[in-house]
């Protein structure tokens, strides 16, 4: 057995990876991130620690909320495929749709940080609100990214992980070729596939 399959991190430990992805796949991400450090910089220096740590809290707990998420999410598509593969799949429908966007917006965890961002903004200064400009791209720039990433990590996980806990289980290798090339286009980049090559090659040939 891999037992790379069983590594588990906690949700703290798999978001600061993903937002490393992110960094490296995205062209626009690192620079957006960088105005967010340096915005954080100015709001540090004028509220002080104490004010900004229950904050930047906040911000980790809402993006663990959507990694946990449509991560599951990713996951159980793969097995609903599998024990319906005639079934519409999440490829049929757009992103809000297939990562059930309004549900996870309504997640207690997800609410209850959301909701302290909120109160940390309406708190600000309106010359502290424009340096705020700069954190709310990277909040929105990092959900929309995110959310999708964390998706298709899960699905490529169970792809892994379901063949020891489903009976008879085999990935979809055809619907796992279509999400990849379906994010490839999206982020502009080669990702990882995370599939055996060889059984990949014969299932395709067969």
């Amino acid at each position: 057995m891999n037992t790379q399959v069983l590594t588990i991190l906690n949700a703290e430990e798999m978001l600061t990876k993903m937002v490393s992805v992110i960094e490296g796949i995205s062209t626009e991400f690192p620079r957006i991130k960088e105005e967010y450090e340096q915005a954080l910089l100015v709001l540090r220096r004028e509220l002080g620690d104490e004010k900004i740590k229950p904050f930047l809290d906040a911000i980790n707990r809402r993006c663990e909320a959507d990694l946990l998420f449509c991560g599951n999410l990713g996951y159980q598509s793969n097995l609903k495929n599998f024990r319906d593969p005639i079934a519409r799949t999440f490829m049929d429908v757009d992103f809000e749709e297939y990562l059930r966007v309004e549900v996870l917006q309504r997640m207690p965890q997800r609410q209850e940080a959301e909701a302290e961002i909120d109160a940390f903004y309406h708190s600000l200064s309106d010359e502290q609100k424009g340096v705020y400009d700069a954190v709310s791209s990277y909040l929105v720039s990092l959900e929309l990214d995110l959310t999708k990433l964390a998706h298709y990590a899960g699905f490529m996980f169970a792809n892994n992980m379901l063949k020891y806990t489903e009976p008879g289980y085999v990935p979809n290798y055809v619907l796992t070729l279509h999400y990849q090339s379906f994010m490839e286009k999206w982020f502009g980049v080669k990702l990882d596939l995370c599939l055996e090559t060889d059984k990949q090659a014969e299932v395709l040939s067969a």
